[in-house]
């Protein structure tokens, strides 16, 4: 199969999308192909949810789970909140000026909860001898869903006390203004520093952050007053994500956060991102010169510059360690 099915995939992916933005200035169309949604939608759980679900639980308690749910979506959407206005029945179609009103938060929220809850759990990734969990969180202070991000980080952060797994937690920022489509400058420092400072307060034990500034600022001086606030702004110990920039900008932004209190990094695509455009022998030759010798230049500035991790935990670095340390020992939480 090799990249066919990703591709595919790909593909109908990006049609859909360009599809349903061409459909909302389209009324007619939109409410004639609500009713192969929704099609689609009780096919997946019929075919699919529904049998697979029946496999782990039983059917009798699958179709008891299906009912509740089905009868509590209709209680809330005739008499707590619509959840989609543009599909009832008594909706007046043509009086209307709002597109799609009502979708964005509720998707959204739905999204979120099925992709977090899809077959995974922290006990599950416990006993499969995960010794880590990460979860990477959209977050935006100002956004009106950043309660409900930071109710999901919570959650997350106290199962993983709960078994005893160190969470690493992966908030990445996004603009809320249409007008500006990505975070720059000040803009991003400021809700970069404020993620930092909302979301470590809720959980989580080691912070993989983005670096406050975008590349389009070199300063140096800005960078480092900017990386230091990040530091006083983080209780925990925190690395440093590239976000795709250059090997070069990203050794001197590492550099200046480890100076400022970073402990380390945890990076991709500024180390290896070359070899997406080869192949063969030539991908295998860059992964094993130019991708080593990378790493460990930035081995190197972390070993000169970083902040061990356990400096900010002085109660594991100053715990005493004796032969009954089991006794005191606390039960799950």
């Amino acid at each position: 199969m090799g990249i066919t099915a990703p591709a595919l995939a790909t593909i109908v992916g990006l049609v859909g999308a360009v599809l349903g933005i061409w459909l909302t200035g389209l009324r007619q169309q939109v409410r004639a192909v609500v009713p192969f949604s929704a099609g689609i939608l009780l096919g997946v759980a019929l075919f699919g949810l529904v049998p697979e679900l029946a496999v782990e639980i039983g059917w009798p308690v699958t179709v008891l789970l299906f009912a509740l749910g089905y009868g509590a979506l209709l209680l809330v959407n005739r008499f707590v909140y619509r959840v989609c206005p543009t599909c009832a029945h008594d909706h007046d179609h043509n009086a209307c000026s709002t597109e799609l009103h009502g979708f964005a938060a509720p998707l959204i929220i739905a999204a979120s909860v099925h992709s977090f809850l899809d077959g995974w759990s922290v006990a599950k990734a416990t006993r499969m001898g995960a010794s880590a969990a990460k979860l990477l969180v959209y977050y935006h202070p100002d956004s009106p869903t950043a309660d409900e991000q930071e109710t999901l980080v919570a959650d997350v952060a106290g199962e993983c006390r709960r078994f005893d797994l160190p969470l690493f937690l992966e908030p990445i920022t996004h603009s809320i203004d249409a007008s500006k489509p990505t975070l720059t400058g000040e803009d991003r420092r400021r809700v970069v520093i404020e993620t930092v400072r909302r979301l470590t307060a809720v959980g989580g034990d080691i912070l993989k952050v983005e670096f406050p500034y975008d590349a389009s600022v070199t300063d140096r001086a800005r960078w480092e007053d900017a990386c230091t606030e990040l530091d006083e702004a983080s209780p925990v110990p925190w690395v440093l994500l590239s976000g795709g920039v250059d090997d070069a900008t990203f050794e001197r932004q590492v550099e200046v956060a480890c100076q400022a209190g970073a402990s380390g990094v945890l990076v991709g695509r500024s180390v290896w991102a070359e070899v997406a455009r080869l192949s063969g022998m030539d991908r295998e030759r860059f992964l094993a010169t130019s991708s080593v010798d990378r790493l460990q230049r930035l081995v190197s500035s972390i070993d000169a510059y970083g902040r061990p991790w356990h400096d900010r935990s002085p109660e594991l670095r100053d715990a005493a360690v004796g032969a009954s340390w089991y006794r005191d020992y606390p039960e799950a939480r």
